[in-house]
């Protein structure tokens, strides 16, 4: 009797445990399939080169795109609850048409701003519907010194002048593995 107690009592449990991971597992693809719906209808309005792909790993893809039509490279996010679409950072590229770049592994979104003086680099961690600032690097070219110390050629890592070593090796610990926007809206 206690031997098909036990069977009895397993296969409930088997049966429970199915049923609950069921649940998340078609409201996570819902998700996907409602976020990728909404990101199709943007890509109509704007034309560039985009990725839609979950950055953060919580089941909803993020849209980054490179904006050929308004001139800047953007990145979306679906919000679950109030079902709209979340622009979380956008930013124009400036005279040079640099792509975004994102890395999976490390959550993050790096994006290129070019000027007469020089480039820099933002990269965004990205966790749900917010994207946090998590290292700006910037070349300063010389070209403007004529107008002060702050213009003269070097190197910034967050505000601070480093030497090229150091920011090469900050810039590669954010870059390292990313990818670019792949697929080319029409």
């Amino acid at each position: 009797m206690k031997k098909k107690l036990k069977q009895l009592f397993c296969v409930m449990l088997a049966v429970i445990l199915c049923m609950g991971t069921a649940v998340p597992a078609a409201a996570a693809t819902r998700n996907q399939r409602i976020a990728i719906t909404k990101y199709k209808a943007y890509l109509k309005k704007n034309k560039g080169w985009y990725s839609m792909v979950d950055i953060d790993k919580n089941g909803i893809p993020e849209l980054v795109i490179h904006n050929r039509t308004k001139m800047t490279n953007e990145l979306y996010t679906y919000n679950p609850r109030t079902r709209r679409t979340v622009c979380l950072k956008r930013m124009s590229w400036g005279k040079d048409w640099a792509k975004p770049r994102y890395s999976v592994s490390r959550h993050t979104v790096i994006f290129p701003q070019t000027d007469t003086g020089g480039y820099r680099y933002y990269a965004y961690r990205v966790s749900g519907t917010k994207a946090k600032l998590a290292l700006r690097t910037e070349y300063i070219n010389g070209r403007f010194v004529r107008f002060g110390a702050k213009y003269k050629k070097g190197y910034k890592v967050n505000g601070k002048r480093v030497s090229k070593s150091v920011y090469n090796k900050k810039l590669s610990s954010v870059t390292r593995g990313g990818r670019y926007p792949s697929k080319a809206s029409k």
